[in-house]
């Protein structure tokens, strides 16, 4: 049964089922595909209801109508226009009402529709109809003689969680099934860990090969490699602990969870796997380390094969202190934040402790520094180093600068006036000493004081 606007009330409620948002290939279907037949304000009253509610709750449609701009012909005809074209169906009882849209069809289904394809056509015009062809053509690309030169996760991505980051994620965050398409790679090609050495290294204990070759294990050993410099001996040791000696099955889990414990009280001289280069980044690095003494040259070599907490634990150490597990936080905080490439946290860590001798790293500062080091685009040892000689230089070319005590405040003497009776015979007077005669008529005077006192004491 079809209703007339006439039956609309404002004041009907009406909910929605079994709709979700809108991904951005159906909005641009919608608005280049199906908004030439349906109409402007038919296509608007498809997005607003696709995106803007929660099923099963009750709007009206006064609300709609505020918010579209619509009367309620404007909203009949729309409605109409949805229904038509099979993106809308209407359900009525009494003054509430059901709306639940259907997908659009996708642009390979649509042009394939022998009736959507005549009246675009119509509407548009062959020309326009068929750059819309080509703007949805979805065939792929021939990538035939071309080399992948995609970098992996942890080419990119330099992960440092903190402690406390870490037991909150194992215990407490809920688990959510993840979907395999588009998640991101751990490259073993592109690895230093020795897989194949590692998993005969490991036959001749308990624990089971298959195990090992699991996938999501295999990715998880990958990862606390890359991302904790562990290498193959400490690995099968930690490998050993998580796994169940009944069964042989390694625990991730509680693989994932020793590892944590270990990073904390890691050795200050343990060295992590330097990051894969090509060819054409280590040329680059080449021609960038011609310019530097050898001195610099021992700090970039030293910053590019230790992870920050062993580089800043090895300097607090030549300084005769240690490194706090505060400071810990603090670099694992600059360093997921920045996005910094290690090598250049090392060499930030070398600024503050040792070029600006600070007795520690402290948060406000190392998060200045890594930040004006992003916005510098700073992606190695080498432009750190010239990034500090760069501050250096500023920084003495201010001290040459004469100050200003800017805080100095200026005396102010507060002058009353005189009158010019006491003015007279003021000017350019000065003590003198008195005369012989002065002081024998002050000491005849004071014997005549003397002797009058003397007498009225007698009487």
């Amino acid at each position: 049964m079809i209703f007339g606007w006439k039956e609309i009330s404002p004041n009907d409620s009406y909910q929605m089922s079994h709709q979700k948002p809108l991904s951005l290939s159906q909005t641009n279907i919608l608005q280049m595909l199906y908004q030439p037949i349906i109409g402007v304000q038919a296509e608007s009253l498809y997005e607003y209801l696709a995106n803007n509610h929660r099923i099963k709750q009750n709007y009206y449609l006064k609300h709609l109508f505020s918010v579209l701009g619509m009367g309620i012909p404007d909203f009949y005809q729309a409605r109409l226009q949805l229904e038509g074209i099979g993106l809308l169906k209407t359900f009525k009882k009494k003054t509430d009402y059901i709306f639940k849209l259907a997908e659009p069809l996708k642009a390979q289904d649509f042009f394939e529709n022998e009736i959507l394809r005549h009246l675009l056509i119509h509407q548009v015009g062959e020309p326009t109809y068929l750059s819309f062809v080509d703007f949805f053509d979805e065939s792929p690309i021939d990538d035939g003689g071309y080399e992948d030169i995609s970098k992996s996760f942890t080419d990119v991505f330099h992960y440092r969680p903190s402690q406390e980051d870490l037991e909150e994620s194992s215990s407490q965050l809920p688990r959510f099934q993840v979907i395999k398409k588009g998640q991101p790679q751990l490259h073993e090609s592109q690895s230093t860990f020795e897989w194949n050495l590692f998993v005969e290294s490991m036959s001749n204990h308990f624990v089971n090969r298959s195990s090992l070759l699991d996938i999501s294990n295999k990715e998880t050993i990958l990862f606390l490699h890359e991302c904790y410099g562990i290498d193959e001996m400490d690995m099968q040791n930690l490998v050993l602990m998580a796994s169940d000696t009944n069964t042989g099955v390694l625990d991730k889990q509680e693989l994932s969870q020793l590892v944590r414990k270990q990073y904390q009280v890691i050795p200050s001289q343990r060295e992590t796997q330097k990051e894969f280069l090509t060819t054409k980044d280590k040329e680059a690095e080449q021609k960038e380390n011609q310019n530097l003494t050898l001195q610099e040259k021992q700090l970039v070599e030293a910053s590019q094969m230790n992870s920050p907490i062993a580089f800043a634990s090895s300097v607090k150490q030549q300084k005769g202190g240690y490194i706090s597990n505060q400071e810990k936080y603090v670099i694992e905080e600059v360093t997921k934040k920045s996005q910094l490439k290690l090598e250049v946290i090392n060499i930030l860590i070398h600024y503050i402790l040792v070029i600006k001798d600070n007795e520690s790293i402290h948060a406000n500062f190392a998060h200045r520094i890594a930040n004006r080091w992003a916005q510098n685009k700073v992606r190695s040892a080498v432009q750190a180093i010239e990034e500090v000689k760069k501050s250096k230089q500023e920084e003495e070319e201010r001290n040459k600068q004469p100050r200003q005590n800017n805080y100095r405040k200026p005396s102010y003497t507060r002058t009353e006036p005189i009158p010019k009776w006491a003015q007279e015979g003021s000017k350019n007077k000065k003590d003198q000493p008195m005369t012989q005669k002065q002081v024998l008529e002050l000491q005849e005077r004071l014997k005549r004081m003397r002797e009058s006192q003397v007498g009225k004491e007698g009487e």
